[in-house]
């Protein structure tokens, strides 16, 4: 195998895993699983979603999701809500409980995520997301084409 391309896929992998133990580590400095915290981040920025739709942004298992969404009802942090398009399917919003609760950690992250694009600069962000967005669907692409 090409040594270049070993390289990179290890590179690809570090930092995808990188990104992942930083997430994790915010979470666990505000005392909350990062899957909750993933959870509340979907709310805060698409409002209304389906457990379904979570699982899937989220990447774990829709098993987890409902778990994580049960502890949330309890706590009265997400309610659910008829779907407009579907009166079977359930959407999930933030309460307005849960907004405040989630403001405490949500907001210090969204300013820490915007300093750290400022500094690495909007130019260089754009590119990254535009090669991410190209390797994710090439991968998925060639996904596809290996079941």
């Amino acid at each position: 195998m090409n040594k270049t391309i070993n390289s990179q896929q290890k590179d690809i992998y570090a930092i995808w895993a990188k990104v992942n133990i930083l997430y994790t580590v915010w979470a666990d400095r505000h005392k909350i699983n990062c899957n909750t915290l993933m959870l509340f981040y979907e709310l805060d920025i698409y409002g209304q979603t389906s457990q379904k739709l979570l699982a899937d942004h989220l990447g774990i298992p829709k098993q987890t999701v409902s778990n994580i969404v049960k502890s949330l009802l309890r706590e009265n942090y997400v309610t659910m809500l008829p779907s407009e398009r579907d009166k079977r399917e359930k959407m999930l919003a933030l309460t307005p409980q849960g907004k405040k609760y989630s403001r405490k950690f949500l907001l210090p992250l969204y300013e820490l995520e915007q300093r750290t694009i400022r500094m690495v600069g909007e130019e260089r962000i754009e590119q990254m997301l535009e090669t991410e967005k190209l390797f994710n669907l090439v991968f998925e692409k060639n996904m596809a084409e290996t079941e």
